[in-house]
């Protein structure tokens, strides 16, 4: 394709690539209207690679399957190091390749219940406020027998 000015003048020539590839002209571009996936897919999967090993062969796994589809997968895995540690999104991406999980939602479901057992509450089981059990024991035998605690 040529662009030309309104006089003839050619401007730039860009040639035709396969799918799933862009090219432009980072002179004629501004920065911040170049989207992720137009780095194409290399980029993407050494970005992720720089969360950790397991990242990096998901992403080359899901690009592999999923093609030009998957480049806007490994963007979202890219995207999840905003919300998560670099070390959670290794461990959910081993786990979802344990499973040949290749679709972002394994992941997010992952990162989600990892971060809810995080959550979870630790109940003291001892405490001086906090009866034994055979005390209660002994409360349900005198109710049993009728007696008045």
């Amino acid at each position: 394709m040529r662009i030309l000015r309104a006089n003839g003048e050619l401007i730039v020539v860009y040639l035709r690539v396969p799918p799933g590839k862009f090219q432009g002209y980072a002179k004629y571009l501004d920065p911040k209207n170049i989207s992720q996936i137009e780095y194409g897919g290399q980029y993407l999967v050494k970005k992720a690679g720089r969360m950790g090993k397991s990242c990096e062969e998901w992403a080359k796994l899901v690009l592999e399957s999923r093609k030009e589809q998957g480049l806007r997968v490994i963007v979202g895995l890219n995207s999840l190091a905003g919300n998560y540690t670099y070390k959670e999104i290794e461990r959910a991406c081993a786990e979802a390749l344990s499973y040949r999980q290749f679709r972002l939602q394994c992941i997010r479901d992952l990162l989600k219940a990892k971060k809810s057992k995080k959550d979870a509450y630790n109940f003291t089981q001892e405490h001086e406020q906090i009866r034994q059990m055979d005390v209660y024991e002994q409360v349900v035998k005198n109710r049993i027998k009728g007696e008045k605690v």
